[in-house]
């Protein structure tokens, strides 16, 4: 009974927010009504906009805010998450954002031409069921909405690098399990030039509760990529209580996303040539290392388009630095 209340008093507020737009504006040529419940906001610093991710009823579940261009009526809620959201959007923008030293573009979303919120003093009674962040911070600007590239592999044996199981021994085992602290293994992984996202919460996608056959498999990398090559975890092992969905992501799953660095010698460039077989889809460009490792350029959705990120599956055995 308290759910169907829930989701009766949600109706309502979209209800009154859609009186409200056909009161005061209707989609001109070219834009697309959307709606929804907002989830993700991140701030995309260089472009000076947000990026806005949302549960959508109708039109694009990812959209732009910019501040200026975009037409805000109440309750003007627009950049918080935790909101329900009614307008129109238009033709695509980018999101850029400072990712440690560099710009990084997240991708290219419909820019919002108008929008409007929900009341969030009946937000707050009708569809909040607690806060996400234990320490105050989402932690998830890295992150990635989506994490569908990868079909489960069906070879279980572990000798061709499609593994579908936890590996055993050290390997297996998460530094977090071994009594390391985060703090730890974020020194570890700079120790050996590998960065992390100075937003990436601690609690809500910890590196520590990576495998530590994906801790060394990303130092492995670093190393064998060059001086020349950035290499920077945007999402580790995501905790319940992540907005982000955790997709393929989790504790000891030997799943992490990488940031993109596509310039000479980067990091872009190293996996390209030294991969061992391509194929793309829907999801991006999937590169095969010949140890069986596999990352996949994702696009976000966005046909043709350049990921924002590297999404990562280590699938041999990295040993050697975390043993």
């Amino acid at each position: 009974m308290k759910f169907i209340t829930k989701i009766a008093i949600s109706l309502i507020i979209v209800a009154s927010i859609s009186m409200f737009f056909l009161q005061q504006a209707g989609a001109t040529a070219g834009e697309t009504p959307f709606g929804g419940f907002s989830v993700v906001v991140i701030h995309c610093d260089v472009s000076q906009n947000y990026w806005i991710i949302h549960t959508a009823v109708a039109g694009p579940a990812s959209i732009i805010y910019q501040e200026g261009v975009s037409k805000l009526y109440p309750y003007s809620k627009v950049k918080e998450p935790g909101n329900w959201l009614l307008g129109n959007v238009s033709t695509k923008v980018p999101c850029v954002k400072m990712i440690g030293p560099h710009p990084v573009h997240l991708g290219d979303f419909p820019l919002i031409t108008i929008v409007g919120t929900s009341d969030p003093s009946k937000i707050a009674q009708s569809t909040r069921t607690g806060d996400n962040s234990d320490d105050g911070s989402s932690g998830t600007s890295g992150e990635s909405d989506t994490d569908s590239g990868y079909s489960e592999p069906t070879n279980t044996n572990g000798t061709n690098g499609t593994n579908t199981t936890r590996p055993t021994g050290p390997g297996g085992e998460t530094p977090a399990e071994q009594g390391k602290t985060e703090q730890e293994v974020r020194d570890d992984l700079n120790a050996h030039g590998v960065e992390v996202a100075p937003d990436l919460s601690p609690t809500l996608s910890p590196v520590s509760k990576l495998p530590n056959n994906a801790i060394a498999g990303v130092e492995d990398l670093k190393e064998d990529c060059g001086p020349n090559c950035d290499v920077m975890i945007t999402s580790g092992a995501r905790q319940e209580g992540n907005p982000v969905a955790p997709g393929e992501h989790g504790t000891g799953k030997p799943v992490l996303d990488l940031n993109k660095d596509p310039g000479p010698g980067g990091l872009d460039e190293y996996i390209v040539n030294n991969s061992s077989s391509s194929y793309a889809d829907s999801s991006g460009t999937h590169y095969t290392m010949p140890n069986g490792d596999e990352y996949l350029d994702e696009n976000y959705g966005n046909t043709g388009g350049t990921g924002a990120h590297w999404h990562v599956r280590y699938n041999a055995d990295h040993m050697g630095q975390t043993a």
